[in-house]
Formats: structure tokens, C-alpha cells, sequence
């Protein structure tokens, strides 16, 4: 007769057993479904509009829209995927130099582009460094809410008042390109109306009332040399210095591959065949009424020796350009000598614009 078979020992959730590390266990697995697992789910569930796709998921009016599908794309998973800057902390200017000093790394040197602007005796300076990552930034100068564009892409360096019949609109990014640039929407706007906005025109593209509903108005910024801006202005502020793991990924952002390269990603108008300029030409764009007039920058320094002064008169008003190499800046006066509008784009992201006008020839000379 075999014996019976043995039974099985029970498990037992006691100190030899290892029970108090399966429960640990068990719960720590617990804890990280809840923290981020739940809230990836709810992200999910409650992700802005958009497929990646199709510009018609993107929540957005398109009909009776100023804009030619051909050139218009969904870039972006959904809205917001590229996050603006909303009211960024500041430094002191002045303290930049100390920064790099004691800091791994510089934060900005005197050469370094920036967009700055002032209101009275507040100034501000924002770095392309956080604007490449960001695109859109909602801010404030003294009493005025400003809207800086800059969008790697196309080139656009652009500023805006965001005041529209005296309300203050806060932008962010539609997940849609028009002409390889970003169109802008208006969070302020009831959720399904949100306009849609052209950041190269300061229009309103799109929207349940349709195009050309409203305009921003231009800011006249500075675009050129921090170091040449500090001069002017030492009481600046500028966007606070990133540290750590968020400057590295700021600094890993780098578009100097693409800018270099003829290759667009997305669909846009060139202005090669027509004017025999290469698409991606960095060019000054003055605004003057409703015609944009474009120098590329690169030939505006050959004139001047790298840097000096050039005159020209558009539509009975004569403006100052005061240009500087190393890198590439203009900036530019009326016949008062106070600073006006303009804006920086590659060819194509200027020549989209209605009224896109190469700029007459310039009268000037180096320093």
C-alpha cells in the first residue's frame, strides 16, 4: 500500500515567508498604478483635440477660413504638445555675467540674439534659447501684455500686443502649421470658438465668425545683441537662467542641421522660382501699411561692410536700418529716430504673407 500523498504547506504571509515583503511589494505597485498609470489614463481621456492627422480633429472652425489647404498640416499630436511660456520668472541682467561665471556653462553672451522690448522703465529680454523650445510666450512689460513668436521652423521672430477691443488673450500652439509656421489659437476664446491666428500677419484666420475678424497690433522690439541691449537698458530683465537637466534639454533642441539644409518638412510657398530667393534665406522684414517688405539679412551686412547704416524710403516714410554682424541683427528707426515694427523669417515663411514685396534697393555705408 503506497503511501498517502504528502500535503502541500500552506503559505503563509509570516516574516519567514517573506510576507512582509509581498506586501510591500504588492503595494508599492499599488502606488505606482495610482501615480502614473491614473493620471496617464486621465490624460488620455482628457487630451486636447487633435489626432496628429487630420486639422479637422483639432476642435477648430476651418470653414470660411483664409487659408489654402494645401498648406495646411497637423504637426502636432493635439494642441499644447509644444507648451507655451506663461509669465516666466526673470533675473536681473546684470547678474547674467555672475551666472556664467560661477554656473557650468553660459548662460548668454554678449553676441547672443534675444527679443527684447520696453514700456517705460520696464524692459525685458527673452533668449532664443527657452523661445525655440517654446514658441509662444504670453508675458508682461510694464503695462503691456506681450505676445513673443518664435517659431524654428520658418524663422519667425515676431511680437504682438495682446490686447484685441480691451481684452488681454493668452495664445497657444493649435498643433497646426500653415506654411511650415504655427498657427496660433485664443485660449480666452469659448471652448470650440477659439480663433485661430496667423503669427506673420497678426490675424485672425479662422474662427465660427470667420477670417479677418481682428488683428494684433505689432510691438516695435528689439531684435538683435544682448550685449547691445544691456547697454541700453541695464535695468532689464531677462527669462531666469535654466539649471540642471532642463537647460541640457534646452541646449539639445537644435535646429542648425535643419537651417542649413534645402529640405522644408512641411509644405510651403517658396519664393525661389518666383524671385530666384532660396527658401530658407534669412531676411529682415519691415511692415510698412499693408505691405511686407524683405532684405535678406546676409546681403543687408555685405552692403555695409558687416556693420553701419542703411536709408530707404517706403510709401513717403523713410526708415533707418542700423545693422550689425556677427551674428546677423538689424534694427530699425523712423525718420525720428524711434524704434518701428519688424520681424525676422526665412523666405518662405515671409513670402506666404499677402503683399510679400522684396525691398528696394538701400542707401548707407559702414562704420
Amino acid at each position: 500500500m503506497s503511501d498517502a500523498p504528502a500535503t502541500p504547506p500552506k503559505l503563509t504571509l509570516t516574516s519567514g515567508a517573506g510576507g512582509p515583503v509581498l506586501i510591500a511589494t504588492g503595494l508599492f505597485a499599488l502606488f505606482l498604478i495610482v501615480y502614473f498609470v491614473a493620471p496617464a489614463l486621465a490624460r488620455v481621456k482628457n487630451r486636447p483635440p487633435g489626432d496628429g492627422s487630420d486639422p479637422a480633429t483639432y476642435g477648430f472652425v476651418l470653414d470660411g477660413a483664409a487659408l489654402d489647404e494645401e498648406y495646411l498640416v497637423a504637426a502636432q499630436l493635439h494642441r499644447d504638445l509644444v507648451r507655451s511660456l506663461d509669465a516666466p520668472e526673470k533675473m536681473e541682467g546684470t547678474a547674467v555675467v555672475a551666472f556664467n561665471r560661477e554656473e557650468y556653462g553660459k548662460y548668454l553672451v554678449p553676441s547672443e540674439i534675444v527679443v527684447a522690448y520696453a514700456d517705460g522703465d520696464a524692459a525685458v529680454a527673452w533668449p532664443l534659447l527657452q523661445l525655440r523650445t517654446h514658441e509662444v510666450c504670453n508675458d508682461m512689460v510694464g503695462d503691456v501684455p506681450v505676445l513673443i513668436v518664435h517659431a524654428p521652423l520658418s524663422g519667425l521672430l515676431v511680437a504682438y500686443d495682446r490686447r484685441v477691443d480691451g481684452q488681454v488673450l493668452e495664445f497657444g500652439h493649435s498643433g497646426l502649421l500653415y506654411h511650415s509656421t504655427p498657427l496660433l489659437y485664443d485660449r480666452t476664446d469659448p471652448l470650440g470658438q477659439e480663433r485661430l491666428w496667423d503669427p506673420v500677419t497678426g490675424e485672425a484666420v479662422a474662427g465660427p465668425d470667420g477670417a479677418g475678424t481682428a488683428s494684433l497690433k505689432r510691438l516695435p522690439v528689439f531684435i538683435g545683441h544682448w550685449g547691445d541691449w544691456l547697454a541700453d537698458h541695464p535695468g532689464t530683465k531677462i527669462l531666469q537662467a535654466p539649471k540642471g537637466g532642463l537647460r541640457e534639454r534646452y541646449r539639445r533642441l537644435d535646429y542648425g542641421s535643419y537651417e542649413l539644409g534645402k529640405k522644408l518638412l512641411y509644405p510651403a510657398r517658396s519664393p525661389e522660382e518666383a524671385l530666384g530667393l532660396g527658401a530658407k534665406t534669412p531676411c529682415f522684414v519691415l511692415p510698412v501699411q499693408d505691405n511686407m517688405y524683405a532684405w535678406p539679412m546676409a546681403e543687408l551686412s555685405k552692403q555695409v561692410g558687416g556693420s553701419g547704416t542703411l536709408t530707404v524710403e517706403l510709401q513717403g516714410e523713410v526708415f533707418t536700418l542700423l545693422v550689425k554682424d556677427g551674428p546677423h541683427a538689424v534694427d530699425v528707426q523712423d525718420a525720428l529716430g524711434v524704434r518701428v515694427p519688424s520681424l525676422r523669417s526665412m523666405a518662405f515663411g515671409w513670402y506666404s504673407a499677402d503683399h510679400a514685396k522684396l525691398g528696394p534697393p538701400l542707401q548707407g555705408e559702414g562704420e
